[in-house]
């Protein structure tokens, strides 16, 4: 059986509701949205789960970032989030040192079982 969740916004990470129905996500889109929601969420912010997250503030948001070490980081945490047996197709990590803004420019990521990868771009802002 497919996993299923709870459909977020992808703008706003709300709760999506239409017609006063809850919406729901379920395979690929579920996979996509579970990585999306952990490179949105700095590690120890969830009070559920204070490992659950990225390590921004301790491993990315450095004086003098390495770029390959934060590329590894986050291609870990994508892996960690996604499907057993997803692969990583691109990855196109881009920091900005006029704004210090660090975004994921492309990045696309093949799940199990289907035979075209699924983008996972997402602006970081960190």
């Amino acid at each position: 059986m497919a996993a299923v969740d709870i459909k977020l916004d992808q703008n706003t990470r709300d709760i999506v509701i239409v017609d006063g129905l809850l919406q729901l996500v379920e395979g690929i889109q579920a996979g996509a949205q579970r990585i999306n929601m952990k490179l949105h969420t700095f590690l120890g912010e969830w009070f559920l789960d204070l490992l659950y997250g990225v390590p921004y503030q301790t491993d990315i948001k450095v004086k003098d970032p390495q770029m390959d070490v934060i590329a590894g980081i986050l291609k870990a945490e994508i892996l960690d989030s996604a499907d057993e047996g997803s692969e990583i197709k691109e990855f196109d990590l881009v920091f900005d040192d006029s704004t210090r803004v660090l975004n994921l420019e492309k990045s696309t990521v093949l799940f199990p079982g289907e035979t075209e990868p699924t983008d996972i771009s997402t602006p970081l802002g960190v």
